[in-house]
């Protein structure tokens, strides 16, 4: 697993709820739902080997040699097979046993030291949010949406940086929303650490900020990692937050580890917790969920289990048919951000 999110040429994103394209007639529901059909990713331990009862068998004499025989080339093949490929995720426990949280870490996070330029920032019609190059909080559009009536504060996955998410200005900005695409610690040049603690106290301070000049009403938007962060921002918020959109989230951390490594503790590969489903359990405002049918790096299941563990009332999911984790943007008509965002906005 390379991440949740890959950089910028192939960006990963997701959403779960039903979403059926746009042109195919479809009726409103509280809860839209669809038969998962994507299979869940599982990695094996070990493999078939093909060894014999003569494979294994003793000598006749029952002795040891002093000195071992060299294996056959068959059966060295085959050993090479047991010690490389047969248990990799035994070889990988104890580098991460050993290595410890920076080891963790890496599996999870990918920050760039890349700063955005004037010319970068130009061919994606932004301009810095709170600061400037060395000091900035987030990006944001260079034109503002004509009279907004919400501020939207944009939270990205763990690949790339905040530059790559210009694909959701136009769609939030159509909808009235002034965008705030907020950047993390260690990512697109900013200085800090990487990990929950600081991404959700780093988010607190971004959002109290876009409250203080903007004023209400604040609205959260995470994708995969940044659902996790917006959930937990959501729930620990300095401000009022009016609504929450989580796009391919998940429901915890170490579920989604489990899921995708069945035969490890969840605990070996992860410090960090992103427990959604605690963070969210007293939040008061609207939280729109969103998963891809066919994502294959945080399975929909988890999408679903968080809408599940929602309080009635005042949640609805979609869930993007045909779509995965990387190219859900391509199924995101206009319909499902009107449908989503008139939901958080009622």
């Amino acid at each position: 697993m390379t991440g949740f999110f890959s950089r910028r040429s192939s960006i990963r994103l997701s959403v779960d709820g039903v979403h059926v394209p746009c042109g195919t007639p479809r009726v409103p529901a509280q809860e839209d739902t669809l038969a998962d059909s994507a299979s869940q990713r599982r990695f094996i331990c070990g493999e078939a080997l093909g060894w014999t009862r003569e494979d294994m068998a003793m000598p006749e004499n029952r002795e040891m040699p002093t000195q071992p025989a060299p294996l056959p080339l068959r059966e060295g093949s085959r050993m090479k097979r047991i010690l490389f490929h047969g248990c990799p995720g035994l070889i990988l426990a104890a580098v991460i046993l050993l290595g410890g949280c920076e080891v963790r870490n890496r599996f999870l996070y990918f920050p760039s030291a890349e700063r955005p330029t004037a010319r970068s920032l130009a061919a994606e019609n932004m301009k810095f949010w709170q600061g400037t190059s060395g000091d900035y909080r987030g990006l944001t559009a260079d034109r503002e949406a004509d009279a907004p009536h919400g501020t939207m504060v944009l939270f990205h996955g763990n690949g790339g940086t905040a530059l790559d998410r210009g694909f959701y200005l136009q769609p939030l900005m159509r909808r009235g929303f002034r965008v705030i695409l907020a950047e993390y610690p260690r990512y697109g040049g900013r200085p800090g650490r990487v990990g929950e603690k600081p991404f959700v106290a780093d988010g607190r301070e971004t959002v109290r900020r876009a409250y203080a000049q903007y004023g209400r009403p604040v609205y959260l938007l995470g994708e995969s990692l940044g659902a996790g962060v917006a959930a937990a921002v959501a729930g620990q918020s300095p401000v009022p937050i009016a609504g929450v959109i989580l796009m391919t989230p998940w429901d915890t951390l170490a579920a989604v580890a489990r899921t995708r490594l069945p035969f490890l503790p969840a605990g070996l590969f992860f410090t960090d917790t992103y427990d959604s489903t605690g963070n969210l359990r007293l939040f008061k405002g609207k939280i729109a969920v969103i998963g891809a049918e066919r994502d294959d790096i945080v399975p929909v299941g988890h999408a679903r289990r968080l809408y599940a563990s929602l309080p009635e009332g005042k949640k609805r999911l979609w869930v993007i048919r045909g779509a995965g984790h990387n190219d859900w943007p391509l199924y995101a008509d206009a319909s499902l951000w009107k449908e989503v965002t008139d939901f958080v906005k009622e």
